[in-house]
């Protein structure tokens, strides 16, 4: 039986969580479709979450000791590269874990490097077989850690088909610009102001906005701009309110310098909206040519001359008589969103299963 590693349910309003939920609810209609009993590492109030068919194994904090399976259990899926949480080294067990990122070579301290690396390597070194989200996580992971021979595929996530929206209860006076993702400096939110300058648009970020200091850094920069009064960080938001702010903006916004695969944008796209990006890391791989680039060292007027150049762009795109096949104007853009499908990915992770186990999937 394969255990999907389904712990980062604990955390909700995280990536992780969202690539787990998906990807789990696909694995287990995957599993349905080829009569395979599948398995399942939750929290104990996720029991039962992807479907009462499957099987649950329950996570304790004292699992970082090392998990243990029944004889049946003869491959165990470790959902992010820095989990705490596999089993004890076995023959008879395989480690399948996917590698989501190494972010930390682009948005940590130099000196925290080493930290994270170690911690990555150890977790590497108890995997049999590792899958990356993006070729570029792929090569960074070939580059700056040792494999030891073992063999990395990539498998693309798929992109999230949208909740019923729901009202939130912050809504924006104006026309808004969009981003949703954790407030971190990694995501650069701190070069957006200067969007605001020369039209009338507000700008809302949501997400959990821990990082006191670094909300400071956005208004600081807002205030340059004189625009402090048009940049809304409301905090959190659910699946269903997101889905309407994604719905209901003029433009999504994400300028991250470190993503593996880059979930938020794809969402954007999937209902045709213009999405600006950075082209750092694996943002130009996964949105390709139906997407806009800010300056690579985010020029603040190279920027907004960007900005401006690319919502033109995108209005001429959509007027009567255009390309249908520009990848610019709506249909192109929700084209590429929909190029990337859960299930299609759990396909591909169920052929690797059985490449692991030699066919010893029940």
């Amino acid at each position: 039986m394969i255990v999907f590693d389904a712990e980062p349910l604990r955390k909700p309003y995280m990536g992780f969580y969202t690539f787990v939920s998906k990807l789990g609810e696909a694995l287990a209609q995957e599993a349905r479709n080829r009569g395979v009993k599948m398995g399942f590492y939750v929290p104990e109030d996720k029991v039962g979450v992807f479907g009462d068919d499957m099987e649950y194994f329950i996570f304790h904090k004292g699992d970082k000791t090392g998990l243990v399976f029944p004889e049946n259990v003869t491959l165990f899926h470790s959902s992010r590269q820095r989990s705490h949480y596999v089993p004890r080294k076995s023959d008879s067990l395989k480690v399948l874990t996917t590698v989501h990122d190494l972010n930390y070579l682009y948005s940590k301290e130099w000196w925290k490097h080493l930290k994270y690396h170690l911690f990555y390597q150890r977790s590497l070194n108890k995997a049999d077989r590792l899958v990356a989200i993006s070729e570029f996580a792929k090569n960074d992971t070939i580059a700056h850690l040792n494999l030891k021979g073992k063999k990395i595929d990539v498998i693309y996530n798929g992109v999230c088909e949208q909740e019923t929206p729901s009202k939130p209860e912050f809504i924006p006076r104006h026309k808004y610009l969009y981003s949703v993702a954790t407030v971190l400096p990694k995501k650069n939110f701190h070069v957006l102001p200067c969007l605001l300058v020369g039209n009338n648009y507000d700008l809302v970020l949501s997400g959990k906005n821990d990082r006191k200091s670094y909300i400071k850094k956005i208004m600081k920069e807002a205030e340059k701009y004189g625009v402090q009064d048009r940049i809304f960080i409301p905090g959190p938001c659910s699946e269903s309110e997101k889905t309407w702010y994604i719905q209901n903006c003029e433009a999504f916004l994400f300028p991250s310098i470190s993503e593996g695969f880059g979930m938020p944008p794809m969402e954007a796209m999937l209902f045709g909206k213009p999405v600006f990006l950075s082209n750092h890391t694996c943002l130009p791989e996964i949105a390709g040519q139906s997407a806009w680039y800010f300056d690579h060292d985010f020029n603040r007027e190279k920027m907004q001359e960007e900005f401006r150049k690319g919502m033109l762009e995108y209005t001429r795109a959509n007027e009567n008589g255009a390309d249908p096949d520009n990848p610019k104007n709506k249909a192109g853009i929700i084209a590429r969103a929909k190029s990337f499908d859960w299930a299609d990915a759990a396909k591909q992770y169920f052929d690797i299963y059985s490449e692991i186990t030699g066919g010893n999937l029940r």
